[in-house]
């Protein structure tokens, strides 16, 4: 395993490059895209040919690792990236996800969206169709 940001070919510089939390998702996600398709071959390969994440502790937020944070804006970003790749309406681009954790762990750092967990967001209750409780 890997963490999410390894997988996905972020580092904080590259995210903030291409206008991570400034700029709107869909035009942060264009800008990444493009750059992958140029310089990081491995990254998009890695996108076209996945069919499954599987993101453990997918909100155990960490100030010693705060580049591994999954927040709605991050979220939200993969989500439109993996769209945008395989070329697809649906949310994920039809990759499936599997998130586990301690949700109620700690609150989300401050974002755009406000203060919610990731599974209070609108994306969320859109594209995760099945939840369980342990």
């Amino acid at each position: 395993g890997q963490t999410l940001d390894s997988w996905a070919g972020f580092t904080p510089q590259l995210l903030e490059d291409c206008g991570y939390g400034r700029l709107d998702t869909r035009e942060v996600a264009a800008n990444f895209v493009k750059h992958i398709s140029l310089h990081n071959r491995p990254a998009l390969d890695r996108w076209v040919s996945t069919l499954l994440i599987f993101i453990d502790e997918g909100v155990a937020y960490s100030n010693q690792d705060l580049g591994s944070m999954l927040d709605s804006e991050k979220f939200n970003l993969l989500n439109e990236i993996a769209r945008l790749i395989n070329n697809h309406s649906v949310d994920f681009g039809s990759i499936q996800l599997i998130i586990c954790g301690d949700f109620l762990q700690l609150r989300p750092p401050a974002q755009k969206d406000g203060d919610l967990y990731l599974f209070e967001t609108e994306l969320w209750k859109r594209s995760i169709l099945n939840s369980y409780e342990v």
